[in-house]
Parts: C-alpha cells; sequence; structure tokens
C-alpha cells in the first residue's frame, strides 16, 4: 500500500446533530477568504444559497454562520479560515458542515480540556486542515467512518462510503471509529487506511511509508501495533474488525 495523497475526501458522510454557541446566529463561525471557480454557502436557518465570490483581496458572500453548508464545484477550491487563523481546504466538488459547540459547562465539570470545539461534517469531496494550537478550541472532522481530531498541526482525511483514509502531516491527531471500536493515534508522518469489506466486516491497512508502529487501540481495551518488515492479515472475531497490514506485523502489548 502506497503513500497516502495528501488530500482527499470521497462522498457519504453522516451529520451529527449539536448544540450551536449562542452567538452563532449573529457572528459568523468562519470566513471564505480565497474562492476560485463556483463556490456557494447554504444558509441553514433559511435554506438560501449564495455565490461566494472573489474580489480582489476579498470574498463576497464569504461569511459562513454555523450550521451553514459550504458547497464547491467542478475545477472549484476555497479556502475557509477562523478568527484564530486555523485554516481548511476545499478542493472541488467538495461539501462540509460547520458548527461550533459550545462545551464550556462541560469543561468547568473537569469532563472536557476546551471549552470549544469546531464540528466540520463532510458529506464528500477533498480537504486538508492546518490548525493552529489553541488552549481554547479544538477541531473535530467527522464522517459516517469515525472522527479526526487535532489539537495543532496538520491533517489530511479521505471517507468514502464505508472507507476513510487518514493522515497526519504536522503535529498529533486521533481518530476514533465506533463501528469497529478503533481508535488511532497519528503523530506526523502517519497514515491508515479503513474500509468495510464486502461481508460487512472492517479492513485496517497501515501506509507503509510510516515511519514506525502505529498505536492502535480496540474498544475491550487490547492494544495493537503495526510494525514494518512483515505482512500478515489477523481477524479479529467478536470486535467486528479485520487487521490487515501491508509490510507490517500485527502485534499484541503482551507480545511486545
Amino acid at each position: 500500500m502506497h503513500r497516502f495523497p495528501r488530500l482527499v475526501l470521497g462522498a457519504g458522510l453522516a451529520v451529527s446533530s449539536v448544540l450551536l454557541i449562542r452567538a452563532e446566529a449573529q457572528e459568523p463561525v468562519a470566513t471564505l477568504t480565497r474562492v476560485d471557480g463556483e463556490v456557494a454557502v447554504v444558509s441553514k436557518s433559511s435554506g438560501r444559497e449564495v455565490e461566494a465570490r472573489q474580489v480582489g483581496p476579498r470574498v463576497r458572500n464569504g461569511s459562513v454562520q454555523g450550521g451553514d453548508t459550504v458547497r464547491t464545484g467542478a475545477g472549484a477550491n476555497a479556502v475557509l479560515a477562523f478568527e484564530d487563523g486555523t485554516e481548511l481546504e476545499l478542493q472541488e466538488q467538495t461539501e462540509i458542515d460547520v458548527r461550533a459547540i459550545d462545551l464550556a459547562d462541560l469543561a468547568a465539570s473537569g469532563r472536557r480540556a476546551k471549552p470549544i470545539v469546531r464540528r466540520v461534517a463532510i458529506h464528500g469531496g477533498e480537504i486538508a486542515g492546518r490548525v493552529v494550537d489553541n488552549s481554547q478550541v479544538s477541531i473535530e472532522i467527522e464522517s459516517d467512518s469515525g472522527m479526526a481530531s487535532i489539537d495543532s498541526g496538520s491533517v489530511s482525511l479521505a471517507v468514502g462510503l464505508g472507507s476513510a483514509q487518514v493522515r497526519c502531516d504536522e503535529g498529533e491527531a486521533r481518530f476514533r471509529s465506533p463501528a469497529t471500536g478503533l481508535t488511532l493515534s497519528l503523530s506526523a508522518g502517519y497514515g491508515f487506511e479503513l474500509k468495510r469489506t464486502n461481508d460487512d466486516r472492517w479492513q485496517v491497512e497501515i501506509d507503509d511509508g510510516n515511519p514506525g508502529p502505529l498505536p492502535i487501540a480496540l474498544a475491550n481495551g487490547r492494544r495493537l501495533g503495526a510494525v514494518p518488515g512483515t505482512r500478515m492479515t489477523a481477524r479479529l472475531d467478536g470486535y467486528a474488525v479485520e487487521l490487515t497490514v501491508d509490510r507490517g506485523q500485527a502485534l499484541t502489548d503482551a507480545d511486545g
């Protein structure tokens, strides 16, 4: 398996209902800072669609409220920026929803470290994120295959119907898949692919460009590490996971 492309995102992603921050109806959650080609913003509240246009250094109709949808057409691309400098780059035929979740009460009770989460639900297309370190805000990229989160750095997520490819280019990222019970931690240079097989099992393929073992945690607490050098397939019956490591070997902690 070769190193994954840096920017790829497929279709068929789910959107979760979330609690929106109170100010989102008045203040934009993010702003389009660059558009090239056909780019539209669809209002969650009214359903109205407006075309975002580049006018010199500015983008007309580039404000994005919480819950709004951003779409790029064929051959188009756009950059969506948040106030702290975090950016998402959308390639052609991409559709995302952007929401801000206020978790201040949870954070105050010690259940969450950061009071605000920016959640991006991806319906199709290609996306990559450059996340600025912010003690108040974290970012999550959601698909029907799982959730990628990153505190700072660069991450690319490729998702299709029943599949996901994740790669961390800078910093540290995490990917959690409720369907499989898998949690994967990614540092810079690591990537993997998760996909559903025809017999309704899940398969994990480790990117052979990874510099070392990739930590994998199962729902029952068992941990695996993918180590380059050999090739094997391990069927983990009962965990709804089939682990395939290309040019690697799956080892439990007990195995060393």
